[in-house]
């Protein structure tokens, strides 16, 4: 059989697997960082600067059952949980740290992007080895 075992192949140098680790941290950071500025637009007025529902991230749940928490505007209003639960989590820690909410937003944004391609690059990594 000429197939190899994952047991007898060589695995990938950990040296460069945190180089590619440190550019799609630094990479993203870079082109997203003229976001910093930006303002409020379109229906991130009626779903983030308005929507008084974000100033509290405590009961969590009700990002998950209320459907009213994710924008002032009825017609507008999805129920998208993930979204107005982690613009809550934005705001909160951006009024921990000191800094303003907006920009705490597009930090937010900023990191949650720069996770998924981690995580992405780790779990293309995992299927090729063992293919």
């Amino acid at each position: 059989m000429s197939s190899i075992t994952p047991s007898l192949q060589q695995p990938r140098p950990r040296f460069r697997t945190w180089l590619h680790i440190v550019v799609l941290i630094v990479l993203p950071a870079v082109v997203f960082s003229n976001t910093l500025r930006n303002d409020y637009h379109l229906d991130s007025i009626y779903r983030i600067k308005d929507n008084t529902e974000l100033d509290c991230v405590w009961p969590p749940w009700r990002f998950f059952t209320d459907v009213r928490t994710g924008s002032t505007i009825p017609q507008i209003t999805a129920f998208r949980p993930m979204m107005p639960f982690s613009h809550a989590l934005d705001i909160g820690l951006s009024e921990a740290v000191g800094i303003d909410r907006l920009t705490g937003f597009h930090i937010g944004n900023i990191v949650i992007h720069v996770a998924t391609s981690i995580l992405l690059y780790l779990l293309f990594g995992k299927l090729l080895i063992y293919s």
